[in-house]
């Protein structure tokens, strides 16, 4: 029976090593680029990681074969001369050769293993600094892996206050109550018995730690939450929650205790690890806990863009002009059109938070005919996840030569070209105790919209000389 695989994964490698902990497959990161940039690695400690992000893209010669695009760099994975594994193929390629980027991923027990037939190696990793090679079967190396399914995966902010059926009854931590959490109507977002950080753990577990605490939340022997664990190595399954979020209202999700399998829900003002099932009782309101936000230092990778489509989404007619004359004229053509352009930006996030950030960017790129170029059209008011646009009509002359008793045509196509830029940016956030937080951050996706319209088409017909 075949396996049907989601279209976004997280690939996981199994160590071989005892006591060692596995970590997930990813891009080559800025030290590592200095070897080889398309290198891949067994190295990511987080599943969230957006270098960890892969597309499983079916084979058009079969569907037994899959290409495997790395996301965050936008390239393909094929085996090099040298034996590695290396996410460096623009496209996919179909062919027998080694430049074939067709992997089949066959079932090994409970994990999968990556095969690439063409060069008739497996996907290996070394444990001693993680790159990932093309190996033989059954190798001393590691080569057995984990698909996860990255649609899954709830990515948080790092600070967050929860609430249950608005803003203002936020989930507190009570010293006074044997530390219980417990909803509070009327707390400040801004009171640390309120805030939370969040440590992501394992295959897409979150370990939670109040801030006023400083001890992780825990299931106790009555099924209720409460944050007093000082487990920091998340052997406790009581201090390990499973998240789902919900379609409606936004930024909504319930938690999944790990240590009973219950989900959590609202029972007498505290929180309870109880619920079989997901329902409007265990629906949590998430808040991130900052005053401001600004996006600086944004270092666009036009290197590893990824092109959406190129599109044509009109053609504008224009009469042209006629040359009633007996020799050749040179005449000009008036055309205008409408460049439309569009740009959101945002993170990896699942979580959203947008419209508070603003966006410190002086150019933005624009993908017109294939070619990336830079403009200043949007910068001065751009929002985080917010879709900015403009709409500039441009005119222009177009010269013509027209022969004698002649009339030319004019046809002008109008193009879409959408693209996702990923980006590097210093997030700058002011924290409610006053305090400026500066993190440098990797996972931002830039999607850009723009039309534009190419060479003009004419068409050249005698004039009837009954029209003379």
């Amino acid at each position: 029976m075949t396996t049907v695989f989601p279209s976004l994964v997280v690939i996981k490698g199994k160590t071989k090593e005892k006591g060692k902990r596995s970590k997930y497959l990813r891009s080559a990161n800025k030290e590592e680029n200095s070897e080889n940039e398309t290198n891949l690695y067994v190295k990511a400690e987080e599943v969230t990681n957006p270098m960890a992000k892969f597309e499983l893209i079916m084979a058009k010669m079969s569907p037994d074969f899959v290409h495997i695009r790395c996301c965050y760099i936008n390239k393909y994975l094929k085996v090099s001369m040298a034996g590695n594994i290396q996410a460096i193929a623009e496209k996919p390629i179909e062919d027998e050769g080694q430049s074939s980027t067709m992997f089949k991923i066959l079932k090994s027990g409970k994990y999968f293993k990556i095969f690439h037939k063409s060069s008739n190696r497996f996907a290996c990793f070394h444990e001693s600094n993680g790159l990932l090679f093309g190996g033989a079967d059954h190798t001393l190396e590691p080569d057995v892996f984990k698909i996860l399914d990255w649609a899954t995966f709830v990515i948080f902010p790092e600070i967050v206050c929860f609430s249950h059926e608005n803003i203002t009854n936020y989930l507190s931590y009570r010293e006074d109550n044997k530390s219980y959490l417990m909803f509070v109507d009327g707390i400040d977002i801004a009171d640390l018995t309120a805030g939370n950080k969040i440590f992501t753990w394992g295959d897409g577990y979150v370990r939670i730690m109040n801030l006023s605490s400083k001890k992780y939340w825990c299931r106790d022997s009555d099924d209720y939450i409460r944050a007093n664990s000082e487990d920091r190595d998340g052997n406790d399954k009581n201090t390990l929650f499973l998240p789902f979020q919900f379609q409606t209202p936004k930024n909504t999700v319930a938690l999944l205790n790990l240590g009973n399998k219950k989900f959590c829900k609202k029972e007498s003002g505290y929180l309870r690890a109880q619920e079989p099932s997901m329902t409007d009782e265990t629906k949590l309101l998430v808040s991130e806990t900052v005053v401001s936000r600004k996006i600086e230092d944004i270092d666009f990778h036009t290197d590893d863009v990824r092109v959406l489509k190129q599109t044509n989404v009109a053609d504008t007619l224009y009469l042209g002009a006629e040359n009633r004359g007996s020799t050749d004229d040179s005449l000009e053509i008036k055309i205008s059109y409408e460049k439309i352009t569009s740009a959101t930006f945002s993170t990896s996030n699942t979580l959203k938070f947008g419209g508070s950030a603003t966006i410190g960017v002086t150019l933005i790129p624009e993908l017109i005919a294939g070619t990336f170029k830079y403009s200043a059209e949007l910068t001065g008011k751009l929002k985080w996840e917010d879709t900015e646009k403009s709409a500039r009509t441009f005119q222009t002359g177009i010269p013509v030569g027209v022969p004698p008793k002649s009339r030319v045509t004019c046809s002008v196509p109008v193009h879409m070209g959408t693209c996702d830029v990923p980006y590097s940016y210093t997030r700058v956030d002011k924290l409610y105790d006053g305090e400026e937080k500066r993190v440098r951050m990797h996972d931002g996706i830039y999607t850009g919209v723009t039309t534009f319209h190419v060479d003009a088409n004419y068409k050249i017909e005698k004039i009837p000389d009954e029209e003379l």
